[in-house]
């Protein structure tokens, strides 16, 4: 009785709040599949990550690195949110 109750009930959702998650994943999805706007920025991020990886490939390695300051990583996590 328990497997045939599972069975009925599988691919619903449990409660409320999973049915309004549930249909906000499913709007991204689909607004992200559509919009040519998010492949265009997706593409550009791309085409800079090829250039900079390209780009370490030729450069000398140094002996030490050193980490990211406060500053810069800010920076950097301002430009990420952005996309």
């Amino acid at each position: 009785m328990k497997y045939i109750q599972i069975l009925r009930n599988k691919g619903y959702s449990i409660r409320a709040e999973e049915e309004v998650l549930r249909s906000r994943l499913e709007a991204l999805e689909k607004e992200f599949t559509r919009s040519s706007v998010f492949k265009g920025k997706f593409l550009e991020i791309y085409t800079q990550i090829r250039s900079l990886s390209d780009s370490i490939q030729y450069a000398e390695i140094p002996d030490s690195y050193s980490l990211v300051n406060e500053a810069s990583l800010e920076a950097i996590s301002e430009v990420l949110c952005l996309y």
